[in-house]
């Protein structure tokens, strides 16, 4: 059984393999992924709710965090990038 997670492991590896080497792509990636799941599970609640507003809000106080968490991470790449490109000595804005 390990044997076949390993190797769909491994598949999925040499998949995202390409999208992997730009980090802050996969940040992008995500955060938009996440927001267009959040959006659409929003939809679907309103459209559930009917006229109800207080599932909406459960909803879409419930899973903040799950977008939050991809945009704090796209802001922490960001900023390592910019960091590490300072420290190259390149100009990315430096006063």
């Amino acid at each position: 059984m390990t044997a076949l997670f390993d190797q769909a492991q491994r598949a999925f590896q040499r998949a995202t393999a390409p999208v992997r080497r730009w980090p802050l792509l996969v940040c992008t990636l995500h955060l938009l992924f996440a927001l267009a799941l959040y959006a659409a599970g929003g939809l679907a609640v309103e459209g559930f709710s009917g006229d109800a507003r207080m599932p909406v809000l459960v909803y879409l106080v419930f899973f903040l965090p799950g977008v939050l968490r991809p945009w704090l991470n796209l802001y922490w790449q960001v900023r390592r990038d910019l960091r590490a490109l300072r420290r190259r000595g390149g100009d990315a804005g430096a006063h």
